[in-house]
């Protein structure tokens, strides 16, 4: 999920932390990304309502 964030936003790649290992726990910058993914979600969803409704902003 972090990767396909980074390539929509590749301001972000710096805090891409490396690949996990299964013995580690998960890194605390990857709260981020799923931030960031909810948020594009939210946006995506909000466009297709508002084009399936037929309004334009």
């Amino acid at each position: 999920m972090a990767q396909s964030v980074c390539k929509l936003y590749p301001q972000l790649l710096s805090r891409l932390p490396k690949k996990r290992r299964t013995w580690e726990s998960e890194h605390y910058s990857l709260a981020l990304f799923v931030a960031a993914a909810l948020g594009i979600t939210f946006l995506e969803a909000q466009s297709t309502a508002s084009m399936a409704s037929g309004k334009t902003k």
